[in-house]
Parts: C-alpha cells; structure tokens; sequence
C-alpha cells in the first residue's frame, strides 16, 4: 500500500527503521531549518542497523524533531528497540500509546 511518496509495510514486514531514515537521507535537499519532522513508531528495529550517524544528521538539518513512542517507556530500550540510540537527537521524544496521549501531546505542542 502506498500513500504519496511513503510505502506503508504489509503483514508480515517486520520494522526496519534504517530503511526510512536512509530513503529520506536520499531526500536530504529538501530538508532545511523551517521543515518540522515527525515520526511515529515503537523504534524496534529487529536487530537490523538503526543508521543512527544519519539520523543525527537528519536532526541537525531541520528545525524541530518529534519522536513519537506508541509503546510504554516501560518498554524503551529492552530487547531490540533503539528509541535510545534516536533520542539525544531529538526535539521531543515522547510516550503515545492511544489516542488521548497524542492529544495531550498536540495540545502541548501547540502551547
């Protein structure tokens, strides 16, 4: 399934966070300081390298970075998440596991 320039994974496609960050490292001409990133995902990236020199420099090309985490930090950095290896790039990590959590997290964006 594909959305614009984004292809949604189908069942049985394990996450791989390495892959988005290297297609948008690809599309790195159109990032600039007033472009605000946002990334939703549990940052488990089943073993596979989680490219964190590029992200860095992801980071550093654009004005705000949000990380939105859909599990519990309970749960952050144990078997194969690497939410610790994204964060110190980050402008906001932060926990969203339902619905009122993101609303929380919007309202508290736009403060």
């Amino acid at each position: 399934m594909s959305y614009g320039e984004l292809t949604v994974p189908t069942i049985g496609v394990y996450s791989d966070y390495g892959k988005p960050i290297l297609e948008y490292k690809a599309k790195e001409g159109k990032l600039n300081k007033r472009t605000i990133m946002l990334w939703m995902g549990d940052a488990r990236n089943n073993h596979l390298p989680s490219e964190e020199k590029i992200f860095k420099d992801l980071c550093g090309r654009v004005k705000k970075y949000y990380w939105l985490n859909s599990e519990a930090k309970s749960k952050w950095d144990s078997g194969d998440s690497v939410i610790g290896s994204y964060a110190p790039y980050v402008s906001e990590l932060a926990e969203v596991t339902n619905t009122a959590s993101l609303i929380k997290f919007l309202c508290e964006l736009q403060n």
